[in-house]
């Protein structure tokens, strides 16, 4: 069975568990375990913002003489940096139209990260255990007592952007990547740009867009992670950086040489020498206690915004769901995985009415409809199942038609192309304050 095929049928499929199963029966195949690597490794960037567009119906017709096995040398000298821009492109081309017709479709899917199966680098090592490195990320964990922190904290705004780290790559080049390391697209002026900053250290933070608000700013930057933003979109992006950590230490995943509050201070020196015009540095002030807490949150409230990160001032920065960092939000909010859809009733009758949305886990299991608009009852159907999605909610409620659990006023926030796996049970309880 061919790779493409291998990977076709996990698409093919909307249960994580028959994706993993479908894996686990190829466990001893060799070149999909490289596929796979070469894929969702999160330290490798081949520096192709987006693949070229091809004529498919030729490339049915074109001679085959590279085998699969034969990509894994360019993409190594892509990451590397060994050719690079229209060099680097005229060899991937080269390249593409000499592959079959599967394995050039799996060459570009490698090239941009992302096999389009609905799985990604947590179900490859649930398989294939250490075959790639989770990208690095620090998450805070749901607020359970403001009252059982330990003060004084760092108290930062929590803006309504998309995660984004920028990070240096061996050229000294900077590039962007979502919280899942999928490359994003902000524009060559930008990344050069964060040169000016430094070049030996990733920059933690979110991206926003001027003047949208949260749903509309996360689907240009989704376009820019899909590699269809265009230049006046890029140029309306901003980078909002709240810690900064060596680069090196980065892909360690910890670092502690310097407090959370000792890397901010670098980054208010980095400020004042002069950051590019995007980048800002997120507020930040010292709460002392729990009533300041309070008030700090039910200020940044009323003033419109999402709510608030809780920092340990002498915390390190490490890869993981971390103690030292809380958030405190007015909402609930968590990421389900899209497990079917139906049509909707009235003026939607003939098209969609509900996604139907799960848990990672299957526990919770329920239908939105509420955040959708025309454009996504027109074009959301099956070519999103699989896909993680964001939903608001108010509370976590007992279906009384069956044996799961149901999402009180779900509500549409957007497809989630910077995530992979969506939140279980457990995690979605606890971000709801019931564990």
């Amino acid at each position: 069975m061919e790779i493409f095929d291998i990977i076709e049928s996990i698409a093919a499929t909307a249960s994580r568990n028959e994706k993993q199963a479908i894996l686990e029966a190829h466990k001893d195949n060799e070149l999909l375990k490289r596929v796979l690597y070469y894929t969702y490794e999160s330290s490798k960037n081949y520096y192709i913002r987006k693949f070229p567009a091809v004529d498919d119906d030729k490339q049915l017709n074109t001679e085959t003489f590279i085998a699969l096995e034969d990509i894994f040398q360019l993409l190594d000298d892509l990451n590397n940096r060994v050719i690079t821009g229209h060099a680097a492109l005229h060899e991937v081309m080269l390249c593409y139209n000499g592959l079959s017709h599967k394995n050039a479709k799996l060459f570009a899917r490698i090239i941009e990260r992302d096999l389009r199966a609905g799985f990604s680098a947590g179900t490859t090592n649930k398989v294939f255990p250490g075959l790639v490195t989770d990208f690095p990320c620090m998450l805070a964990q749901p607020v359970e007592s403001l009252d059982d922190l330990t003060y004084p904290v760092m108290g930062q705004l929590k803006k309504d952007g998309v995660r984004a780290f920028a990070v240096p790559g061996v050229d000294k080049s900077y590039s962007f990547f979502s919280r899942n390391g999928k490359f994003i697209d902000v524009g060559e002026q930008t990344t050069d740009a964060m040169k000016q900053i430094s070049d030996g250290y990733v920059f933690d933070g979110e991206l926003t867009v001027v003047g949208m608000d949260r749903k509309r700013s996360s689907g240009i930057i989704n376009k820019a992670i899909k590699g269809t933003i265009s230049k006046k979109e890029q140029d309306l992006i901003r980078y909002s950086v709240w810690d900064v950590v060596p680069v090196e230490a980065f892909w360690k995943g910890y670092y502690d040489e310097l407090t959370c509050q000792e890397r901010y201070q670098m980054l208010n020196a980095m400020e004042y020498a002069g950051f590019p015009d995007f980048v800002d540095l997120i507020d930040c002030w010292v709460i002392h206690n729990a009533e300041a807490a309070r008030a700090s949150f039910a200020r940044k409230l009323a003033e419109g915004e999402e709510g608030l990160i809780l920092k340990t001032m002498d915390g390190p920065w490490e890869s993981k769901r971390s103690k030292h960092w809380v958030k405190v939000k007015g909402e609930y909010e968590a990421e389900f995985v899209i497990v079917g859809w139906e049509f909707g009733e009235g003026k939607n009758e003939t098209k969609l009415g509900n996604l139907i949305c799960e848990s990672s886990d299957g526990k919770i299991r329920f239908g939105v409809g509420s955040g959708l608009n025309d454009i996504h009852r027109e074009t959301l159907t099956d070519a999103v199942i699989g896909k993680i999605v964001s939903i608001k909610f108010n509370d976590i409620i007992s279906n009384e038609k069956t044996d799961k659990l149901s999402l009180f006023l779900p509500i549409f926030l957007g497809i989630r192309e910077d995530k992979d796996e969506a939140n279980s049970y457990e995690e979605v309880m606890k971000i709801a304050g019931k564990k």
